[in-house]
């Protein structure tokens, strides 16, 4: 059939539309919303009713993959879904062949199926998925004006499916090896742990430790460098005790004036000062049952460190104004970033509270010590920032990842996630596709990043000490494993400086 020129104008450019999705794929790791895109373009251009992906890994003992679905209710979706294993598309997937018919109701392949005439199907465009370890297919049904898919649409789709299940396969086989580079993945399975980004083997020890804790009732003393994220850890505390359905309240001791302290934490009885006409409840009564976080406790003054004590050790307190003491049932967790058995001889801190509050600790890790953490962080950070102000998603460049992996962040995630904030402000001045290093590290503070090179090289020296650590440094085992050449490896060895049992 002859196409006018308008409707020849506008399929070139669905078509236009459709490879350019296809090529955004490229960089993605969740291909889910381009996926979606592209399954509706192909709607549109062939002119179909409805229109159905589904790519999976075929290595995987459970499902494991994407789909997207266009023209259909939700009843309809699991229907096509169970024709993965009988039906029309069972015929594609199991014969590797394009179905591609006129009606499907007058096909004697295909028109005793119960499925094909309840909901009489005509046209049917069934191209299947075929690449290394993984399968799937792109399935259109019914022609809006009638008859069959054009031969033009047979190849639109089949190249499209072609380019799919390339993409499929290296995505798949993307995420097998970060599944097996996750050393948290484990412990990830048996808790909750919302908002906690990190795969690192620094964090997995940190997560196995927080584990046990979590199942204790004991009280927890959280350390780290500021800016580690000792709240989270806390949270995650509670979210995964006995206690987690009570409240978890959290009091920032460094925030308030010494005058306010005693007040915000126990509350006050009526007429205990000008502002009490009637009685005010603290952090402690709002945490009953729960979780109480006291953060930053080294700030506590001396004279309220003597009532957390006494709260510490019999689990009661008095209300300001009050006269009787109040029971509490909290479970107490503190954090601080300061050496406080430092502080002990200078009696800046209670010696009797400290030994109370250090009940077990948990020390948070500054980022130097989790760097493979921080490219996860950094794409975290930068999508959260265009989410939170609506703007289109900015991808950190792997310039940009690398120079902030081997980068020092005095600041730890804090600092990270003002710089990415920052980041995509600038990127978004420039126009630019991506997040390069000099947005993350603007003109003011160039000289606190290496160059890419330097960070490149730093990369490459990590990644090697972990390859030979792997093969107990037998050279050639990991000479194989990395496809060089002995002389290669022992040279990069000499290079990098590396020594057997260095971290």
């Amino acid at each position: 059939m002859q196409l006018s020129p308008e409707t020849a104008g506008s399929r070139q450019e669905l078509e236009r539309d459709l490879y350019q999705k296809c090529l955004s794929l490229v960089r993605v790791e969740d291909p889910r919303p381009l996926i979606d895109e592209a399954l509706k373009l192909l709607v549109e251009i062939a002119g179909a009713r409805a229109g159905y992906i589904e790519l999976r890994d075929t290595r995987a003992d459970e499902h494991r993959g994407w789909m997207a679905a266009a023209g259909l209710a939700d009843e309809e979706v699991t229907t096509i879904e169970n024709r993965i294993s009988h039906g029309v598309i069972a015929e594609a997937v199991e014969t590797g062949e394009v179905v591609h018919v006129a009606s499907a109701m007058l096909d004697d392949r295909f028109s005793v199926r119960a499925s094909v005439k309840l909901e009489k199907i005509e046209a049917v465009l069934c191209v299947p998925l075929t690449a290394p370890n993984s399968a799937g297919v792109v399935y259109l049904q019914n022609h809006m004006g009638g008859g069959s898919f054009s031969d033009d649409d047979v190849t639109v789709v089949k190249t499209v499916a072609e380019y799919l299940g390339t993409l499929t396969s290296r995505l798949l086989e993307l995420n097998r090896r970060r599944l097996e580079q996750d050393s948290t993945i484990k412990v990830r399975e048996r808790m909750q742990l919302d908002g906690l980004i990190g795969r690192s083997a620094a964090l997995a020890s940190v997560l196995e430790r927080l584990e046990l804790l979590a199942s204790m009732d004991a009280n927890v003393l959280i350390t780290g460098p500021s800016g580690t994220g000792k709240s989270l850890f806390a949270r995650l505390l509670h979210q995964n005790s006995n206690r987690a359905d009570a409240p978890f309240v959290a009091l920032n001791c460094a925030a308030l004036p010494e005058g306010l302290v005693e007040n915000e934490l126990f509350g006050a009885e009526r007429g205990a000062h000008s502002t009490a006409a009637e009685p005010i409840g603290g952090k402690v009564a709002a945490a009953e049952n729960g979780t109480l976080f006291l953060d930053e406790v080294g700030e506590l003054p001396l004279a309220v460190q003597a009532k957390v004590l006494q709260l510490v050790q019999n689990r009661e307190y008095y209300p300001l104004g009050g006269t009787r003491a109040v029971q509490a049932n909290v479970r107490i967790i503190t954090a601080t970033n300061r050496e406080l058995e430092n502080e002990l001889e200078s009696n800046a801190f209670r010696k009797d509270l400290y030994y109370r509050i250090r009940g077990v600790q948990l020390r948070v890790p500054p980022l130097v010590e989790r760097r493979e953490d921080i490219p996860l962080l950094v794409e975290y950070f930068c999508a959260q920032s265009c989410e939170r102000n609506g703007l289109s998603l900015l991808r950190p460049s792997p310039a940009a990842l690398v120079t902030a992996e081997f980068s020092d962040w005095p600041g730890n995630i804090r600092e990270l996630a003002s710089a990415c904030e920052e980041a995509v402000v600038n990127a978004r001045l420039e126009r630019a596709l991506e997040i390069e290093p000099h947005h993350l590290f603007p003109s003011g503070d160039a000289s606190a990043a290496p160059g890419f090179h330097e960070s490149r090289q730093r990369w490459e020296c990590s990644y090697l000490q972990k390859v030979l650590a792997k093969h107990d440094w037998n050279v050639a085992q990991t000479a194989r494993t990395l496809r060089i050449s002995r002389s290669h490896l022992n040279a990069m060895i000499r290079r990098c400086e590396l020594r057997r049992g260095a971290v």
